[in-house]
């Protein structure tokens, strides 16, 4: 291979690098810049404001919000859980458009008629479609909820993008955070090796697609994911008395929660999309612990031979290096800690307890409860 051909593999390396790289910053660029939400008071305060704005009369407005408080974990629920939004057109229409309300709505129409002309002539919404959602929304008029409307909408309507994902936002943002944190120490540090070795330092963007940020990050990310991939599959087979992260000792005692919702696609098509969307959590693991297990290597392996250039060696292949025990030991430093970790979490969760965490028994339950 020439070297202008190497040249050119470098610069496809440095540039699939640095846009993961540059991915990752603007994560953590967004996630710092994002405006703070308001309080669910100063929304309120908000949505008052507005109304009085828009020529309600301030006791209306007041009356109407006096029993607002903050949201209701119940409220937010239902609200996700409407039947118009969890079933299929098929079975919503099976389930609800019965003959009995059929016969109310004109019934209701009949008797409403006049008004329900003046409405739609005021507001360009046919009649027919008036009851219609009349009917859906109250039976008529005939059932209007167990809790204050006003305040179950505002409650509903407060429910924030934020509040739905906190977990996982907080989650990358760790992450991006950390990760940020070992390129701005690893480029100290990669510099410091360079000049042990008679090299040139290199700046901070040539950093980010270097051989030692690709080895040392892809190095961490292949263990994470191998141990989570292997964590799901053990946890099918196998069991823990008493820990929180085991199934049931008795699959009688297994209860399997299905919400209210649109079943996934892959279920509903069946044969081969079914089976592979029964596994795809463990093949979604897999697939990203042999991509992380190749960028390691070809990252160590790049690393490897910066250093025996340097030093006047001669070059090695890439199928050589992975034979080599240097490569084994950075993979096997960070597995066993991973596997640790997993021992850890079964363990304990026997014993220990974390209140309000699904990770957890509850803290009356006995210390041979298998599962949370």
């Amino acid at each position: 291979m020439s070297s202008r051909d190497h040249l050119s593999m470098a610069r496809a390396r440095r540039v699939r690098y640095t846009a993961m790289v540059l991915i990752a910053l603007v994560a953590a660029v967004t996630l710092a810049q994002e405006p703070a939400r308001p309080s669910f008071s100063e929304w309120l305060a908000g949505v008052r404001a507005e109304a009085v704005a828009r020529g309600l009369r301030e006791d209306v407005v007041d009356a109407a919000l006096a029993d607002v408080t903050e949201p209701q974990p119940i409220i937010l629920e239902r609200d996700r859980a409407q039947a118009e939004t969890v079933f299929s057109l098929e079975k919503y229409i099976a389930r609800i458009l019965k003959p009995k309300l059929i016969l109310g709505g004109r019934e209701a129409y009949a008797k409403h008629r006049e008004l329900l002309d003046q409405i739609a002539e005021r507001y360009g919404v046919p009649s027919r479609i008036v009851v219609a959602i009349w009917g859906m929304e109250s039976n008529y008029g005939r059932f209007s909820g167990v809790r204050p409307t006003v305040p179950a909408l505002a409650k509903a309507s407060a429910d924030s993008f934020l509040r739905r994902n906190g977990l996982s936002l907080a989650a990358a943002a760790l992450m991006v955070v950390t990760l940020v944190g070992q390129l701005l120490t690893g480029h100290v540090v990669y510099n410091a090796e360079r000049l042990d070795l008679g090299l040139q330092p290199i700046g901070l963007l040539e950093y980010f697609t270097s051989a030692h940020a690709v080895s040392a990050t892809f190095e961490n990310w292949e263990s994470e994911f191998l141990q989570m991939g292997i964590f799901v599959l053990l946890t099918v087979v196998l069991r823990q008395k008493g820990s929180a992260e085991s199934r049931p000792m008795s699959e009688a005692d297994e209860d399997e929660r299905i919400d209210a919702g649109r079943t996934p696609w892959p279920v509903r098509a069946g044969g081969v999309w079914k089976v592979l969307y029964g596994h795809s959590l463990a093949i979604a693991f897999g697939l990203l612990f042999v991509l992380s297990f190749a960028l390691h290597a070809e990252g160590s392996w790049r690393r490897e031979l910066v250093e025996r250039a340097a030093k006047g060696d001669d070059a090695i292949s890439l199928s050589a290096y992975l034979g080599t025990a240097e490569f084994w030991f950075e993979s096997f430093q960070n597995w066993q800690s991973e596997f640790l970790a997993v021992l850890s979490l079964v363990v304990l969760s026997i014993w220990l307890r974390q209140k309000d965490s699904p990770q957890s028994k509850p803290l009356e339950a006995p210390h041979s409860q298998t599962g949370a």
